[in-house]
């Protein structure tokens, strides 16, 4: 039975009491209605490789008529085609995609987890849809929600541009794994919509870098001498939290970053300074804890692995200096410091380990890091002289047995560290207070009439080992 089909005309339309009933469209052949006594369903019928078939789209009461026949053109368009959509595999889900993606996909572990991460807490409600039920207007509703303020005061629109690019990638990826030809990514209704995110300018100012490092040393240790790491090396929050011990080389003066733990996707090696000896040296395992098994990180996590984010302890750093900052500042003080300082500008871009675009004949340039030594040193001064400190001072305060940390290459590392016999004078005010004799060392210096280097003057209590406090 053919007729004009209507909303009105297939609500009106009565059940038959027993079999079935078939009405079809007079204006799309193939698009019909099938009653029974207990429902109407939409139909679509058609000829595919020389034989008859039927397909049920969906109950009325639950299917659009529109809908139901825009449907119905695209089957029996493919079945002209002797396309059969119903033996093809099943559309993945978003989750499916992100899982093969993930496993198939060569990538760093870190960025495995930043690309899990923004999917699952972004678009934790689509993970169960299948990837071709991704509508444009879905996807700019979900970009604009993703905009909402921050702990640091922002609004997080590199965040919600960044979600989107994922889900981008994850769609491409979709369409060429799965053949999915007809899988139009609705990410592109982004194309003049992305949020412009500007560089961020961050830094401690130098004013303030004298209360930034009095408001840092009264933290916990462990958080304390991870903040001073990545003001002292630059080294972005991950590479310092992932740093080993194994990493750590006292007797050549140098730490390394593994290639699977640092942005640029190779082995960065950095030279230690004074200072970050100093800071390193106070962090070994004592005679206490060696009885427990010691951790493989430099600044191991409360129950395992490595620290991340001590939040906590950057809030009351907030609030204490009275204005929003991120670790990430730290790398741009130490950069912006060198910089001030006269470090070459090619010297900056090996310490921040950024990719750095040669020319033929500096691809012939080999720098390694004795060649950053000196540099890493005048960054290193730079930020003490800021700070209104010096490494005896912070070893002072963090009671370091000076012994030890002589024979552990402070002593050859801090030759460039050179006070006048009036520079060490002026440093008397200082209660530095030796445990054993009550000796105080700046006397010492003093007594010895000559330019020296504050840290290599420590031998003088080779004899026994000392511990000096603050």
């Amino acid at each position: 039975m053919y007729v004009k089909f209507t909303k009105t005309l297939i609500d009106t339309t009565p059940c038959p009491a027993k079999g079935q009933v078939i009405l079809r469209d007079s204006t799309l052949p193939g698009f019909g209605v099938r009653l029974t006594p207990t429902c109407k369903s939409f139909i679509v019928e058609g000829l595919l490789s020389g034989t008859r078939k039927r397909v049920t789209l969906g109950r009325c009461e639950r299917m659009n008529l529109e809908d139901a026949r825009q449907e119905a053109q695209k089957i029996l368009a493919d079945w002209k085609l002797g396309i059969d959509l119903s033996k093809m595999p099943p559309v993945p889900t978003l989750s499916e995609v992100l899982e093969c993606f993930l496993l198939e996909r060569s990538m760093k572990l870190e960025t495995k987890k930043t690309y899990r991460s923004l999917i699952e807490r972004s678009m934790h409600d689509w993970l169960k849809l299948p990837v071709n039920a991704l509508s444009k207007e879905m996807i700019l509703s979900r970009h604009q929600q993703l905009v909402k303020p921050t702990r640091c005061g922002t609004e997080n629109r590199a965040c919600a541009n960044s979600a989107m690019q994922v889900l981008r990638c994850l769609l491409n990826f979709a369409a060429a794994k799965y053949d999915l030809a007809g899988l139009a990514n609705p990410t592109e209704a982004l194309k003049y919509r992305w949020y412009r995110v500007e560089a961020r300018q961050g830094v401690i100012p130098d004013a303030q870098l004298p209360k930034f490092y009095r408001a840092v040393m009264k933290q916990p240790k462990i958080a304390r001498d991870f903040i001073l790491l990545l003001l002292f090396t630059g080294l972005r929050r991950n590479e310092a939290a992932a740093l080993k011990w194994a990493n750590v080389d006292f007797a050549n003066g140098t730490l390394t970053i593994e290639a699977e733990s640092n942005k640029s996707n190779r082995v960065h090696t950095l030279p230690l300074t004074p200072m970050l000896t100093a800071i390193l040296q106070s962090r070994l395992p004592s005679d206490e804890q060696e009885e427990a098994e010691p951790s493989e990180f430099v600044f191991p996590g409360r129950y395992e692995g490595h620290i991340n984010e001590p939040r906590a302890v950057l809030a009351h750093l907030r609030a204490e200096m009275g204005w929003q900052w991120i670790l990430h500042d730290l790398r741009r003080t130490a950069l912006s410091a060198g910089e001030k300082a006269g470090v070459p500008f090619l010297a900056l871009q090996k310490i921040a380990n950024h990719v750095i675009r040669r020319e033929v004949t500096d691809q012939y340039l080999i720098l390694d890091s004795d060649f950053l030594r000196a540099h890493m040193e005048t960054i290193s001064l730079r930020l003490l002289e800021l700070m209104k400190t010096d490494v005896y001072t912070w070893m002072a305060a963090d009671t370091i047995n000076v012994k030890e940390a002589h024979a552990a290459g402070l002593g050859r590392s801090a030759k460039l560290i050179e006070l006048t016999v009036d520079e060490v004078a002026s440093d008397k005010t200082r209660a530095i207070n030796i445990r054993s004799g009550q000796r105080n060392i700046l006397d010492q210096l003093v007594k010895s009439n000559e330019s020296v280097s504050v840290l290599t003057s420590m031998s003088i209590l080779e004899d026994e080992p000392e511990e000096i406090y603050w």
